[in-house]
């Protein structure tokens, strides 16, 4: 079984998908409040999160609106 990698950081998370990772579940199974972005855990994602948190990783700005304007969209059609 393949693991997987869970954040509820929203940046972190439009990131991600911006740089095509795509999200495999939202999950609000704790806290209905608080959303879970799950994403298939691989080498490649680890070192796009950790370049991240370090402020090393660029993404094309457009493209990020897009993916955060569509993950909201999620967000509050997945209640």
């Amino acid at each position: 079984m393949k693991e997987n990698f869970q954040t509820t950081d929203f940046s972190l998370a439009v990131t991600l998908l911006t740089l095509g990772y795509p999200i495999k579940k939202l999950d609000r199974d704790e806290d209905p409040r608080r959303v879970k972005f799950i994403f298939d855990q691989n080498d490649n994602i680890q070192k796009s999160i950790d370049e991240f948190w370090c402020d090393n990783l660029s993404v094309e700005p457009k493209k990020f609106c897009m993916q955060q304007k569509f993950l909201k969209s999620q967000l509050y059609h997945t209640v």
